[in-house]
């Protein structure tokens, strides 16, 4: 019996093969690594090939699908095996060199790059200190005139008997035989089964939009949109708990702010991430995206206060880039998906909210809402899972995440999940009474409203402020 030792080689590590020259049969050990999960111990694979055939005799893995004796990472074993025996090994080496291995510009991208309309392209030269943004696109003539729906088919009808006039023309026939009623697009009302009704419809053809029954049908009532006041006059700050040495005074003095102040700093971390002001005034604070893990835990270690405290970079996780990336795509579908539901909602950008009377928490809703149904203000809470973002609607009911769908259908944010206390968190901090929490796919929407719950809402602040002053403050206090 001879052994062969085996290193490793494209994912694939061989611990060793030896032959049984009695049963004519060579064994082969090898361990894989996984092709999802990375990160995860590798299976472990055992070959039987006959030596004079080189058929395999006997194969297994500890993945699920080895038991059956058949797998990729089975596969993957023997094709290595079969690449070592082609140049000529008689043990493997280290590693092969590019030259030595299958060419690999065959092979198409693991993900294939998706379609999209020109208009959505980003245009962008990268160099420094450009623009945070692309500039947006303008699909309407702000000097226009609004035409109504009679108007705007007189209209059509004009240019093809203009075109008519000049010749034959296939497409003057087209304008003259347009009627019926018309749907909106991106660029205003057009002729239902017109090349604008689906190339520039608002909502991509397919689009499955659940909404929750606290949302009714609107009667796309128009109203100005007021300026909302953040923040009620007269409201004062209750006495601090406790005993504070000084330097956790030193902390309390910091994050203390007047009502205008509280406002202005609201009106100048609008940027929010992209501005310098929002990462320094959540310094020090607690905020609502952490409220729902604060309220559940019960002990608390130096190194569980630090991961919570200490600011991080998250912009370059993939799941973080794909939430950034399509945060105002989901709000363009958002009010598309309300205004055709009967309401007329008005987005506007939220900086960091901080109450004066409680500057210990602070919250930055993805926007304020204005429904003219409703005559009143609301917050907005938009997620773009990475992981359902190419998921069918029914794929996506099954999937557990952070809806839930009852048995007639109807989705319902979990209560039990830590953004029903970020959404509550944002409305008590901004004092609206309703927010709608948004959960947005390539192919589908969620949109569930949510009214202020003030009794759940105290029970939460006595647990966020007892963290504060126990935990957090003492800790920022010997930083």
């Amino acid at each position: 019996m001879t052994n062969l030792t085996v290193c490793s080689l494209q994912g694939s590590f061989f611990c060793c093969c030896c032959c049984s020259y009695s049963l004519g049969i060579v064994y082969a050990r090898a361990t894989c690594y996984r092709s999802q999960k990375k990160s995860g111990r590798p299976y472990k694979v055992s070959l039987a090939l006959k030596s004079d055939s080189g058929a395999v005799a006997d194969s297994t893995c500890e993945c699920p699908a080895g038991a059956g004796g058949a797998c990729s990472h089975i596969l993957a074993a023997l094709r290595l095996l079969v690449l070592l025996k082609q140049k000529g090994f008689k043990e493997a080496p280290p590693e092969l060199s590019c030259t030595e291995l299958p060419q690999q510009w065959r092979r198409p991208r693991r993900q294939g790059i998706r379609p999209m309309a020109v208009q959505n392209v980003d245009w962008r030269s990268p160099r420094e200190g450009g623009m945070g943004m692309p500039m947006p696109v303008r699909l309407f003539d702000a000097r226009a005139e609004e035409q109504k729906e009679q108007q705007h088919l007189e209209a059509i009808h004009s240019l093809g008997e203009d075109l008519q006039s000049l010749g034959t023309f296939d497409f003057a026939a087209i304008l003259l035989a347009a009627g019926g009623p018309s749907v909106d697009t991106k660029l205003g009302p057009a002729p239902a089964g017109s090349a604008l009704s689906y190339q520039q419809a608002k909502l991509p053809a397919g689009f499955t939009t659940w909404m929750s029954p606290s949302i009714s049908q609107g009667a796309a009532t128009v109203t100005p949109v007021p300026a909302l006041t953040l923040f009620s006059d007269g409201a004062s700050q209750p006495p601090l708990p406790g005993r504070f040495t000084a330097e956790e005074w030193r902390v309390l003095t910091e994050i203390q702010l007047s009502q205008e102040e509280a406002r202005e700093l609201e009106l100048n971390s609008r940027q929010q991430r992209l501005g310098e002001r929002w990462r320094q005034a959540r310094a020090n604070r607690l905020t609502a995206s952490t409220f729902g893990h604060v309220v559940r835990r019960q002990a608390w270690t130096e190194k569980g206060l630090r991961n919570l405290i200490e600011p991080k970079d998250l912009t370059h996780v993939r799941p973080v880039q794909y939430g950034i990336r399509n945060e105002n795509m989901a709000k363009d579908r958002y009010i598309a998906v309300m205004n055709s539901y009967g309401h007329n909602v008005s987005v506007q950008h939220c900086g960091l909210v901080v109450d004066p009377v409680c500057p210990w928490l602070g919250a930055t809703p993805d926007g304020l809402v204005y429904d003219s149904e409703e005559l009143s203000y609301g917050v907005l809470e938009v997620k773009c899972p990475h992981s359902l973002k190419d998921s069918e609607p029914e794929e996506a009911k099954k999937r557990k995440f952070s809806l839930v769908f009852g048995e007639n259908g109807e989705l319902q944010l979990d209560r039990d999940h830590e953004y029903y206390a970020q959404v509550l968190g944002q409305m008590a901090l901004t004092g609206c009474l309703w927010g709608d929490f948004v959960v947005c796919s390539e192919k589908w929407i969620g949109i569930e409203r949510i009214w202020f719950d003030r009794n759940e809402w105290e029970d939460m602040r006595k647990k966020l402020d007892a963290f504060f002053f126990e935990e957090m403050l003492p800790h920022l206090a010997r930083r």
